[in-house]
This record gives C-alpha cells, sequence and structure tokens, in this order.
C-alpha cells in the first residue's frame, strides 16, 4: 500500500536529482510506528464522533415521536373532556358531509341524464 501511494505522489526536491515521495518523507520524519499510531487515533476519533453523531440523532428521533405521541394523547383527552362541546361542532361537520353529497349526487345524476338528451339531439 505504501509503495503504491509514494510511486503516486512523486515529486522532485530542491537540490536532488532523485525523485522523493512524500509519503517516504512523512516516515522517515515520524518513523513507521508513530505514524501507525497517529492514523489509529485518527481512526478512533472518527469512529467515536460518529457514534456520538449517530447517538443524538437517535435521541432528538426518539424526542420527536414523543412529542407527536404526547400530543395525540393530549388531544384525545381534550375529546373526552370537552364531549359536550364537541358534539354540536362533529354533529355540524357529518351534516355538511352528508347533505353535501346528497346535493352533488343529485345534480351528477341530472347532469348526465341532460348530457345524453342533448346528444341524442345532436345526432
Amino acid at each position: 500500500m505504501y509503495g503504491i501511494v509514494g510511486f503516486m505522489n512523486r515529486e522532485k526536491m530542491p537540490g536532488d536529482q532523485r525523485s522523493v515521495s512524500i509519503t517516504s518523507t512523512v516516515f522517515t520524519r515520524l518513523g513507521r510506528g508513530q505514524a501507525r499510531v497517529r492514523r489509529f487515533l485518527a481512526h478512533c476519533a472518527a469512529s467515536g464522533m460518529c457514534v456520538a453523531g449517530l447517538y443524538a440523532i437517535l435521541i432528538l428521533m426518539s424526542e420527536c415521536v414523543g412529542f407527536f405521541i404526547e400530543m395525540l394523547v393530549f388531544t384525545l383527552m381534550g375529546v373526552i373532556v370537552n364531549a359536550g362541546s364537541l358534539l354540536k361542532f362533529v354533529a355540524l361537520a357529518i351534516m355538511l358531509v352528508a347533505y353535501s353529497y346528497d346535493c352533488f349526487n343529485n345534480i351528477e345524476k341530472k347532469y348526465l341524464k341532460l348530457n345524453k338528451a342533448l346528444f341524442s339531439e345532436v345526432r
């Protein structure tokens, strides 16, 4: 692995006629053991941050779900406690839906009958 990376990153150093890779320069300054330790610590730090981020997102999502469940429960409690006040509005909504269905259903039937009569006259 190091040979490929070193081969791809070759550059000329000032005052030197041979090409030296950047990775070999880093390894000669730090040594292979220190570079591995630093890389390992960097990977551990990144992994720890990913796990902490995932944990934070899960906590936020659970709080959101809990909020919506509480909102539903308190709404149902309010409906049960104030059933007398709410009943007239529910009855009004049901009557509105029923009467509008009857009205538009009859209109549709009358329109279809008129449409058939007009097309029979045109032909």
